[in-house]
């Protein structure tokens, strides 16, 4: 149903602040002023950061939202107002926030189509003077763009938009690594979003919109984890966590922030230059149990409203 994943979010407060954190404490490459937006009247600025060049190596960006604003009055909204704002606080203070979870449809009237006949609620965007694509909302509805409610899909906060205007490379190309240094990032493989119970969420996926994980797996520690691959090579995935009572970080962070986003993994070169890049620098992380069994450890960077997520590594 779904090309790829385009994009891990973390929407925080202040967006270099955020950038900078990224780039020392995992090494970020910079980001291209080609990938940052800051429309006017939005009441936000964002990148769409890659951590290759090449996006056939890892075609999932990092989308971190600096928004910081309240939200706007009704005659100040300008054309295309995507209601950014109003999102992030309704979000409140929880330390990982995201403004959606961004998927590609080659043919995204069905989706729009699929989601009505089930009843679904949806807001369709039009294009405008910021973006030339359509996008699909899932959860907002036109007389209430600014409330999202997660009974459609599942409380992920799904934003559809078409893959053609992505202009993506043919992914079954040859593609070349970027030369970067052997500890340096080399791709997104997963965002994590919290759920307080999975077969309801999978249930309203498959019931709104046709859309059924690839997996599903109960692993280490009692957690029940369902997970979405997508066909475009490479593309990080989106798993759906439903942890135990306690016993884990995952546990943890749903019993004091409930569902939401959490996570956001990243395969490195060099696990053990990251671990040292933490170590002196003075930021906490833990080794914790693989995502799935047969899957490597995680070390584990706790959220903070700063970062707007928690960041996962794993070896490439």
């Amino acid at each position: 149903m779904f090309e790829f994943l385009v994009s891990a979010d973390a929407v925080v407060p202040d967006y270099d602040a955020a950038v900078a954190r990224c780039q020392a404490e995992w090494g970020l490459p910079d980001v291209h002023p080609n990938w940052v937006s800051a429309p006017q009247g939005m009441g936000a600025k964002w990148c769409f950061a890659r951590l290759q060049r090449d996006r056939r190596l890892a075609p999932t960006a990092l989308e971190i939202l600096g928004i910081p604003y309240q939200p706007t009055t009704a005659d100040t909204r300008p054309e295309g107002y995507a209601f950014l704002p109003e999102i992030a606080v309704a979000q409140g203070d929880r330390p990982a926030r995201n403004h959606s979870t961004v998927v590609a449809a080659v043919d995204l009237d069905s989706v729009v189509d699929r989601v009505e006949a089930a009843g679904g609620e949806y807001r369709l965007d039009g294009p405008d003077g910021n973006l030339a694509f359509p996008r699909l909302w899932i959860g907002f509805t036109p007389d209430r763009p600014d409330v999202y409610r997660p009974w459609t899909d599942g409380g992920i906060r799904l934003e559809v938009i078409p893959y053609q205007p992505l202009m993506m490379p043919e992914a079954e190309a040859e593609a070349t690594a970027a030369e970067l240094p052997g500890e340096a990032p080399v791709r997104i493989t997963a965002r994590t979003i919290l759920i307080e119970d999975l077969d309801a969420a999978l249930a309203a996926l498959t019931a709104n919109l046709g859309w059924e994980p690839s997996v599903v797996s109960e692993g280490p520690g009692r957690i029940r984890r369902a997970r979405f691959s997508f066909p475009y090579p490479r593309s990080a995935d989106l798993e759906l966590v439903q942890p135990p009572a306690e016993g884990s970080a995952e546990a943890a962070f749903l019993a004091e922030w409930g569902p939401g986003p959490f996570s956001i993994r990243v395969a490195m070169g060099d696990m053990d230059a990251q671990r040292r890049r933490l170590a002196l620098l003075g930021v906490p992380a833990e080794e914790v149990a693989p995502a799935l069994p047969g899957e490597p450890a995680r070390l584990l960077r706790p959220a903070e409203r700063g970062t707007g997520a928690a960041f996962e590594f794993v070896p490439a």
